[in-house]
């Protein structure tokens, strides 16, 4: 029997529309700490897309995020809640493999939260922090100035695969 082949993931910045990356670095740039921020699309509460990043660093960890089948990004964007990890190093939600990759790439905390535009999730924005306990429950207020930036561009994303 054949399988049709696997549907290809592709960044968000080959999509055409405003440059998630940029607005990943802006966050990142505007944060304390500068923290590795990622930015995943999201459609019926699955990953569909990755990719969209504030450094090459952040580019390697949304891809770990997208290939492994359970992570905190995956959770996040199922889930509509936001995911806090204090630890990496002390978690054990997930699967040893994705944890020592993420720690392999120099992340140690994160900070998942979901971008909703009418009651759907449209996307996850991730923050990546090098030491434990990098985000707190604030993390939410610092990111609320860039919401509707990445809803509007997340928004218009989906819309032209449409």
């Amino acid at each position: 029997m054949c399988l049709p082949a696997p549907r290809a993931v592709r960044p968000i910045e080959t999509a055409g529309e405003p440059d998630c990356r940029r607005i990943a670095a802006a966050i990142s740039a505007a944060l304390p700490g500068r923290p590795a921020v990622g930015i995943a699309a999201v459609g019926a509460g699955r990953l569909e897309s990755g990719g969209a990043a504030s450094n090459s660093r952040a580019h390697l960890l949304e891809d770990t995020q997208l290939i492994h089948l359970g992570g905190p990004v995956r959770d996040a964007a199922a889930g509509g809640r936001p995911i806090l990890v204090a630890d990496m190093a002390l978690e054990t939600q997930w699967d040893n493999d994705f944890r020592r990759e993420v720690q392999m790439l120099g992340a140690r905390s994160l900070f998942c939260q979901p971008v909703t535009a009418a009651s759907e999730v449209v996307g996850v924005i991730t923050l990546y922090g090098s030491r434990p306990n990098a985000f707190h429950a604030a993390a939410p207020d610092l990111l609320r100035p860039f919401r509707v930036t990445v809803t509007d561009a997340l928004i218009r994303l989906h819309t032209s695969e449409r």
